[in-house]
């Protein structure tokens, strides 16, 4: 029976689901509208302000509120939303994976309940990795997280050969 090449054992706590979620909220084009948000708000707020200073007759004060109210919105969507999902559906659990040459296994242990899952780098939808984290993916919005601080330096080259070999160009390294 083939022996792993390193076991990772680490807690998959909110630091690390923070990480994840502005990781996948900000790739392709969800980053360059979420730069295009704020740069459109930053404009009509100080835009407003500015014609309410210079122009006190007009009547701007509606659009002043509502560039604050989308602005309001969009941190909340960017701050406190991560944090409400976790809350409702992850709360804090140990992780342990286990990697092989063509395959990983995924251990939770929650405290009322486990699981185990096995999967093949070919099965997965796409792979990333930057400076702290491996994101496997294998589906469009849900990914394994490996933090690279939980792996020796070998492993990591490891890993990333191997996700190369079987991912090729679905297999990123990215900033």
């Amino acid at each position: 029976m083939e022996q792993p090449f390193v076991v990772v054992e680490f807690d998959m706590d909110y630091s690390l689901y923070r990480k994840f979620f502005k990781f996948h909220s900000n790739r392709g084009f969800l980053k360059y509208l979420s730069a295009f948000v704020y740069i459109l708000l930053a404009v009509g707020i100080i835009g407003t302000g500015l014609l309410l200073l210079l122009c006190p007759g007009l009547r701007l004060q509606f659009y002043l509120i509502l560039f604050l109210v989308v602005l309001g919105l969009k941190l909340l969507m960017d701050y406190g939303l991560p944090k409400l999902a976790y809350k409702n559906t992850l709360a804090a659990f140990k992780q342990t994976v286990r990697l092989f040459s063509d395959h990983f296994i995924t251990e939770a242990h929650r405290e009322n309940h486990s699981g185990q899952s096995t999967t093949q780098y070919t099965a997965l939808h796409r792979a990333y990795e930057n400076k702290e984290m491996f994101y496997l993916y294998i589906a469009r919005g849900q990914a394994f997280l490996l933090p690279k601080a939980a792996m020796a330096e070998e492993a990591i080259e490891q890993l990333r050969n191997a996700l190369r070999t079987h991912l090729g160009s679905r297999f990123k390294q990215v900033r």
